[in-house]
């Protein structure tokens, strides 16, 4: 819903900066617009593209998880200060570079 809101509708962009097949995407959308959040259309540019739009139940959604980030946010500043809040949003937004993995120790060289 997020990308579809941020203007990316094509399942297979959608796909790509989720890092997910466009199998799984289409699995989504499709249970998505059976609960009647999202649709498939044709896409203005090109119509052999289906692209996704939010139906009126979903911009509805929409527009309250926005507006819970909004009232979160807010509590948040109100319980830890503005600055606090925003340094920690910057440190979040680093690179933290790859991912940690937990498997078996590597065995040392040469021994």
């Amino acid at each position: 819903m997020a990308n579809v809101a941020l203007g990316v509708r094509r399942p297979s962009d959608i796909a790509r900066r989720l890092g997910v097949s466009r199998q799984a995407i289409h699995a989504t959308i499709i249970q998505m617009a059976k609960l009647g959040i999202v649709e498939l259309a044709n896409d203005p540019t090109n119509r052999r593209v289906k692209v996704v739009a939010l139906t009126a139940q979903g911009e509805a959604m929409r527009a309250d998880a926005q507006k819970a980030m909004v009232l979160m946010g807010e509590a948040l500043f109100e319980r830890f200060g503005r600055a606090q809040v925003l340094k920690t949003a910057h440190l979040l937004g680093e690179d933290w570079g790859p991912p940690l993995t937990f498997g078996p120790p590597e065995p040392k060289a040469g021994g």
